[in-house]
């Protein structure tokens, strides 16, 4: 925990400090705008993000010696990918559903990459000339950047009752990457193991996967469940609202 690495110490702190100078100019730049200029740069994250797993794919299908079953989309941070869009350009009603889920997801990947970013981007530090390694940190930060800019645009209003949005993408989530890290043999956010967690990864190994899936995925849902609840009363104090 809080293990960073030499080149992470580096990295880290200009992607962080890049994504947060930039929040605050677009606040500033933006802040007498129309709604939809507002969006402009959520949704050009989310463009962004989409292109990078396009990227991804080519590389590997046309540029690598071989294709990894651990560069298929079933990862979690790829289903967020897939919320930044949806949230941004379908209509409100629809939108309104997945903006919780997309802005509270955003916020555990950074919250996750600065308490142990090697469970997030393992080495990518270490090379972002390689594209592989440039693709993780860049895709990564774009997920970050979207859940700081949503909540300096004010984009998303947090409500309590947003937590059954959270609660639905987990479960999906689990319906179909839990049979693919077990079919493929890749470790997709850690449904396998969880050997970098010790306490976790000890559930497994004395109570069996079942179990272990079980606290996994219900730790997840409690931790994003808080955080929104968390980020609703904040929200409500500085407004004033009850």
């Amino acid at each position: 925990m809080f293990t960073w690495s030499a080149t992470d110490k580096v990295a880290l702190p200009i992607g962080i400090a890049t994504v947060f100078i930039l929040a605050v100019l677009l606040r500033i730049i933006l802040k007498n705008k129309s709604e939809g200029l507002k969006k402009l740069p959520l949704r050009i994250l989310a463009v962004t993000g989409v292109l990078l797993e396009i990227a991804k794919q080519i590389y590997f299908i046309f540029i690598a010696d071989s294709y990894i079953t651990y560069a298929l989309p079933f990862h979690f941070c790829t289903l967020i990918l897939i919320m930044l869009p949806l949230a941004q350009f379908l209509p409100n009603k629809v939108a309104r559903f997945i903006k919780a889920p997309a802005t509270v997801f955003s916020l555990l990947v950074f919250a996750l990459i600065l308490i142990h970013p090697r469970s997030m981007i393992g080495n990518a530090t270490q090379n972002l000339l390689v594209f592989t390694s440039f693709h993780t940190f860049a895709f990564h930060f774009v997920v970050v950047a979207y859940g700081v800019f949503s909540i300096f645009l004010q984009d998303y209003t947090p409500r309590y009752k947003d937590a059954f949005s959270l609660i639905f993408c987990v479960l999906f989530y689990a319906s179909y990457g839990i049979p693919a890290a077990f079919t493929l043999k890749s470790n997709y956010i850690k449904i396998l193991s969880a050997p970098e967690i010790p306490f976790l990864d000890n559930i497994r190994l004395t109570c069996g996967q079942v179990l272990y899936d079980v606290v996994l995925f219900s730790g997840i849902i409690l931790i994003a469940v808080l955080v929104l609840f968390a980020y609703t009363f904040i929200y409500k104090k500085i407004k004033g609202d009850k």
